[in-house]
């Protein structure tokens, strides 16, 4: 066999049965990118996509074949040496082209995957629309014409695993992710929620601007599967609002709740302080937490973390000093906690000698300290001052001062009934008994009965017929809420109420 040219395969049979010259040239004719066995992917030298084991990845090849002589330095990345059109590289106009028109502001570019960028360049449709001022409505209204590509590759599917966890960027999520198309269930699902929005009462600011998140999301992830929290969450950043749009979809069961949110926000608060402890304690404070909350023998833990934290605030004075001072807990003595409590003034020194007391003889009864420098100490007990009740000329010109209805009802029930704090943010519609004039209010260890006088009962109707003018379909059972809780379930909190009382100068429990 003399021929000159052979096939790698053909050419290799031919030389194990002797059959072919020796002096034949063997050029084997070209079949793509070799694949190598054993070597590493790697990201393009150019546009930096991963995935491929060149140095340039077949997109960025064929770029910078096409432009032998215009090598140069990016306008927009300013990456050096680099085949360049119009001022600007390959894959910066793939970034731009893909993100929309803002995205020609930045100098940071996507990070894609190598086939993605062989799909991205192949579009039938030019790369070098760039301005360098902003575009014009005309302008604008064409690009986005261009970069509509129906609906978004990166809806999410049912079932479909995490490879690894990265943080969502939403920086880009007014300009370019409304250009993707919505399927007929998002669709249908966003008219559900903006006639939700309409029959809760939202005002229109509120409700275009909840819809636009959902429309956001829906446009990008899709709705066929559930939507991580952190993920929505990270729009309101960008200046859009989540917390209505949260709510909808978990009651439609199209949340992944984020697990750091789970836990108590006094748990939280626990952990801060703890946190600001010298490190040599720490892990003491810590072991004495685990402690407090061990179950006991009806399967409930020892302490709340409402405990701990007031605990831990309490304590925290003397704890800060003794930290600076000694390396562990077990150098504290007798005389240092009696300074400590005599350090305080009347109720505070009676929080901090029980604080302590429950620290140091817990740790002591788990035997990680020796002793427990607080056995023996006398907790000072501040004097007992029963509340001094608002006189009967006052109250009127209380309510005279509220501002609505809500806040001259949270009044009359502190004032006339003696209502506490937590008292007051719990009370259902259920509890109230018009026609009998009775309120049911729910204590920590029981109910107690109130029997209304007309005043309550007049801004009790006052404020519920303004309730249901606003949220007429509000599903929240308390009987005050505001603008926020009326879209979930739960009771207002004590800002709430800090800033209805404040202006008044009341200040109760």
């Amino acid at each position: 066999m003399t021929e000159q040219r052979q096939s790698g395969a053909a050419a290799e049979a031919l030389r194990r049965s002797g059959l072919l010259d020796p002096d034949c040239e063997l050029r084997p004719a070209p079949r793509g990118p070799a694949v190598v066995a054993g070597r590493e992917p790697r990201s393009c030298a150019l546009c930096g996509a991963f995935g491929g084991t060149a140095e340039m990845c077949a997109a960025c090849r064929a770029w910078a074949l096409s432009r032998p002589d215009s090598t140069g330095v990016c306008a927009r990345c300013q990456h050096p040496a680099l085949a360049i059109r119009d001022g600007w590289c390959h894959v910066c106009l793939l970034h731009v082209q893909e993100q929309g028109i803002d995205a020609h502001d930045y100098d940071w570019c996507q990070l894609w995957l190598a086939d993605s960028v062989v799909g991205l360049s192949e579009r039938p449709f030019p790369l070098s629309w760039r301005r360098t001022e902003p575009s014009a409505p005309a302008d604008r209204e064409l690009i986005a014409a261009r970069t509509s590509v129906g609906l978004s590759p990166h809806l999410l599917v049912p079932g479909q695993g995490e490879l690894f966890n990265v943080r969502r960027e939403w920086a880009n999520a007014r300009a370019t992710l409304e250009s993707y198309s919505l399927s007929s269930g998002a669709a249908n699902m966003l008219d559900q929620f903006k006639h939700h929005g309409q029959e809760q009462g939202w005002s229109s600011d509120n409700l275009s601007t909840a819809a636009k998140t959902l429309r956001i999301l829906f446009g990008w992830l899709g709705n066929a599967a559930p939507i991580p929290e952190q993920d929505i969450r990270l729009l309101d950043e960008v200046g859009l609002r989540t917390r209505r749009v949260l709510r909808f979809l978990a009651d439609n069961g199209l949340v992944i709740p984020d697990t750091a949110r789970q836990s108590e926000p006094r748990e939280h608060a626990s952990h801060r302080i703890i946190a600001s402890l010298p490190s040599s304690i720490v892990p003491e404070i810590e072991e004495w937490v685990v402690l407090l909350r061990r179950e006991s023998r009806n399967g409930r833990p020892h302490a709340r973390y409402a405990t701990i934290r007031n605990y831990l605030t309490y304590a925290h004075p003397a704890l800060v000093e003794w930290g600076r001072r000694y390396r562990t807990l077990r150098e504290v003595t007798p005389a240092d906690v009696d300074a400590a409590i005599e350090a305080q003034v009347g109720e505070a020194a009676s929080h901090m000698g029980i604080s302590l007391r429950s620290i140091f003889r817990t740790l002591k009864r788990n035997k990680t300290i020796f002793r427990d420098p607080t056995r023996g100490i006398v907790v000072p007990h501040g004097p007992t001052r029963p509340p001094r009740t608002i006189p009967s000329d006052m109250v009127a010109g209380l309510i005279d001062r509220a501002t609505g209805a809500a806040d001259r009802l949270a009044v009359a029930l502190v004032a006339i009934h003696a209502v506490g704090q937590r008292e007051l943010t719990r009370i259902l519609v259920d509890d109230l008994s018009v026609s009998r004039s009775r309120l049911l209010i729910r204590r920590r260890y029981g109910l107690r009965v109130i029997h209304l006088d007309e005043v309550t009962v007049s801004l009790l109707d006052q404020w519920l017929r303004e309730r249901y003018s606003r949220w007429p379909a509000t599903r929240n059972p308390h009987l005050l809420i505001s603008q926020q809780t009326a879209a979930e379930t739960g009771p207002v909190n004590a800002f709430y109420l800090w800033q209805k009382f404040k202006p008044l100068g009341i200040r109760w429990r």
